[in-house]
Formats: C-alpha cells, sequence, structure tokens
C-alpha cells in the first residue's frame, strides 16, 4: 500500500510577558505522541491561513486568545517506521491576557496545560517535531522566521569558543596530563553529547559542569563545523566569556587559560582539532575579534602516525 501524502500541522508557540522565556505545553492523549509533552495545536483546514489556524487551535484547546501570531520556522517531519509524515509549521504569538490561566478544554486530548522554561531543561519526552526543532537549536523567542534543515545530523561532540568581545581574548581550558582525551593540552570547552541531547543543551550543560558557569543557550552562535576525515565530528558555537571575576568552579585537575586567539593558535599546547577549528573560525570573524559571519567548515585530515 502506498504511503500516504504528508499532512500540514500547526504548532504554536504561545508566550506571555508575564512569564519571560516560557512557552505553554500539554501532554498529549489519544493520538499519535501519546503520553508526549507537545505545543498547542493542530491541522491546517483547507483555505485557513496559518495565522488563523494558529489562533483557532489555540483558542479550542486552552480559552486564550492570541495578539498576532507569526511564522517561527517549518519543518518537514518525516518518521517512516509509522508512516508519519508532516510539513510542521511553528507559530509563535503572546497572549492577549497579561496572566493567561490556561484551560483545558479537550481533556481527551490533553492531560492539562503548563508553562514551561525554555532555558531550562522541559518536560519529557517532547512530542517528536518539538524535539526536533529544540535539538536544531531553534529559540521561539531570538530566531523566529529562521528556516531549520531537519535532516542535517547532529554530531558526536560540541564544544563552545568562548570569548571576550572587547579584546578578543579566549577563554581555554587547561586539561590536566590524564585526562581520557586531549591530555595535558589547551582545548575549547565541551565534550560529548549524550543520546537524545540538542546541540545547544550539551554546550551549555558541558560549560556548566567543566567551569561552573554556563552561557544562554540564546547567546549561542553556530560557527565552526569541525569534519575528521570527511566526517562530521564536532559543532562548535561561540559565545560572550564569562566576565574576568566570575566565580568559575573548574573540575578537579583542570583550568582555565586567557589567550588571545593568534597566540592560541601557535600554542606548543592546543590541541590539533581545535587549532584546526580556531583558524578557520579566525578566519570568519572581523579583525579576529570575535562575532563570526556565519557557520564555516574546518577539515582536518589524520597523518598517517598522528596520535591524538
Amino acid at each position: 500500500m502506498p504511503a500516504v501524502r504528508p499532512k500540514v500541522g500547526v504548532g504554536v508557540f504561545v508566550t506571555t510577558p508575564s512569564r519571560p522565556r516560557h512557552v505553554l505545553l500539554g501532554e498529549r492523549l489519544g493520538s499519535h505522541g501519546a503520553n508526549t509533552f507537545a505545543l498547542p495545536g493542530g491541522h491546517l483546514e483547507f483555505g485557513e491561513s496559518w495565522h488563523d489556524c494558529a489562533a483557532r487551535e489555540v483558542l479550542e484547546e486552552t480559552g486564550l486568545v492570541l495578539r498576532t501570531p507569526r511564522c517561527a520556522t517549518v519543518l518537514n517531519v518525516v518518521e517512516r517506521a509509522t508512516d508519519y509524515h508532516y510539513v510542521v509549521i511553528f507559530m509563535a504569538a503572546e497572549c492577549v491576557d497579561i496572566h493567561p490561566q490556561p484551560l483545558n478544554l479537550e481533556p481527551e486530548k490533553c492531560a492539562g496545560w503548563g508553562w514551561y522554561s525554555w532555558d531550562e531543561k522541559l518536560p519529557t519526552p517532547l512530542f517528536g517535531p518539538l524535539a526536533l526543532a529544540r535539538e536544531q537549536g531553534f529559540d521561539p523567542f531570538e530566531m523566529c522566521g529562521t528556516l531549520l534543515e531537519p535532516s542535517e545530523p547532529l554530531p558526536p561532540y560540541v564544544c563552545v569558543i568562548l570569548h571576550e568581545e572587547a579584546t578578543g581574548q579566549l577563554l581555554l581550558e587547561q586539561r590536566p596530563e590524564d585526562a581520557a582525551k586531549a591530555a595535558g593540552q589547551l582545548t575549547c570547552f565541551g565534550g560529548t553529547r549524550e543520546d537524545g541531547e540538542g546541540a545547544a543543551a550539551c554546550a551549555v550543560r558541558e560549560c556548566a559542569e567543566e567551569l561552573g558557569w554556563a552561557p544562554p543557550a540564546a547567546s549561542l552562535r553556530r560557527a565552526v563545523d569541525l569534519y575528521v576525515d570527511g566526517a562530521l565530528i564536532a559543532w562548535f558555537y561561540e559565545a560572550a566569556a564569562p566576565a574576568r571575576d566570575a566565580p568559575l568552579r573548574f573540575e578537579e585537575g583542570r583550568s582555565g587559560v586567557w589567550l588571545d586567539v593568534h597566540s592560541a593558535i601557535d600554542h606548543p599546547k592546543l590541541s590539533t582539532w581545535h587549532e584546526c577549528v580556531l583558524r578557520a573560525w579566525r578566519r570568519s570573524v572581523p579583525a579576529g575579534l570575535g562575532g563570526s559571519t556565519g557557520t564555516v567548515r574546518a577539515d582536518f585530515t589524520t597523518p598517517p602516525d598522528w596520535t591524538p
């Protein structure tokens, strides 16, 4: 039997000024994605605009009235094992009510609605399309109108280039001599992405674990994609480094080192992978002071006698 044609769904990032950087989520019941947490939304009806669909679905499900829905992003979501193929249009809009109290008007479809901080760990599991948007680093408060590429693979490692905007100085990690990877070397902060973890979430978690401080997820800008022998290995984000007097708490045996980008690249202890990345990053920033002009690719070819 041939697969059915893709359907069009609309999900809505409902927000309110009274709860900064919170979105409305509810636990789905009795349908595809049951017992996962999702945005309010539904199917686009014939002749209906995206804006009208968003307003209608939110009103029908929660009783909330929206102010000027706008397009957030669009994803092509395919789950071949379940014959699930939707073009999902994500909209974003504030509630008209200053202190909105969502109602559960379709209890057969939803266990209840709640406000959740986008910057913290959201309830799990998330509904597939929403999980995919979050894994791709989408931020509904900063990136509305950004088109995502859902087929883009996520890397096994995620790192962050921390730099001072004014001086271009980098904050690097001095790793201990007994470290499992890059022993005794200088690297950017970061590490292995956990199963099901989004790239931006990994960057925030690794920074928090390694230096007791983390940049806000919304401030991360993807800067360099590292390929080793043709295979994607890591995404490197860039973000403003912590203040010099910030109370950092490095992991045992590790420390932070401040260097300008030129000194860092020439440093004998800099990891060769990270040297490759920083050279590519330096070429993409104005005067080498940070603020890249976009994501660039760095390719590292392993020498025959090279050991990490």
